[in-house]
């Protein structure tokens, strides 16, 4: 999952049913929205500084959101925003979920599972999840781009894609890479988007890493084991374990 929330595939695309059940929701002004964020059980919209969720999770989320919000997080059973006054998280807390560390001058939040990080005058901080797979961040200079799964990080920023966390199927060696502008990261397989197009890395059990022919893509969007780009001649195609997510052009 990202932090730049390009189009709606993000931890959605994992669990189609889930998918279905959350995309009911009343979005008939969503172009007007100022953004959208969707996680395994829930989403949020956030407009004119408020936030609107809906979704399984909200059995757990029965602290009202705040007001003020920039933009918002969606883990599997909390949320977290960035507003006016820092951030603020909500929901369950039983992996340490709303204990949001100091984080200066927050710019962007990104949550997974039961971890969310944000990106801010100190570079990325992480928090939740007591198993503490992405708590260990390597140095990052200037990092532009963010993407954490359950159990494993990626950012990208002034000297290429860097990941950490849990690597047992090899999702945190990152390859050589050209020119990468965007990474995204799903349960356990990594991708970038590059000059040459897109590569992926990591588990390849529901073919994650086989990524087919892409005409001038754009944007990636990975989530659990599938994947999905936007191209340049304005389709989606996707690949891995899609279900019924079925590529356009």
């Amino acid at each position: 999952m990202r932090f730049t929330e390009k189009f709606l595939l993000k931890g959605a695309v994992a669990a189609l049913t889930t998918f279905i059940a959350i995309a009911a929701a009343p979005l008939a002004q969503a172009a007007k929205d100022q953004s959208v964020a969707v996680g395994e059980l829930g989403a949020c919209e956030v407009r004119n500084g408020k936030a609107k969720c809906w979704g399984l999770d909200n059995l757990y989320s029965t602290t009202p959101s705040p007001s003020g919000v920039r933009s918002i997080a969606v883990g599997k059973f909390h949320k977290c925003a960035i507003t006016d006054l820092g951030i603020s998280c909500w929901g369950d807390n039983s992996q340490n979920q709303l204990d949001v560390p100091p984080v200066f001058g927050p710019t962007a939040i990104v949550a997974a599972g039961d971890n969310t990080c944000a990106t801010g005058d100190d570079g990325v901080t992480c928090w939740g999840s007591a198993l503490g797979e992405i708590a260990s961040i390597p140095e990052l200079s200037n990092p532009v781009d963010l993407a954490i799964s359950e159990k494993h990080a990626c950012a990208l920023d002034d000297g290429g894609v860097k990941c950490w966390g849990d690597n047992s199927l090899h999702q945190t060696d990152v390859p050589a890479l050209d020119q990468p502008t965007a990474v995204a990261v799903g349960d356990a397989h990594s991708c970038a988007l590059t000059a040459q197009g897109v590569k992926c890395w990591g588990d390849n059990s529901k073919h994650q890493l086989d990524v087919p022919p892409l005409d001038q893509p754009t944007q990636i969007s990975v989530g659990g084991n599938a994947s999905c780009a936007l191209t340049g001649v304005g389709g989606v195609v996707c690949w891995g374990d899609a279900g019924g997510c079925a590529s356009s052009t």
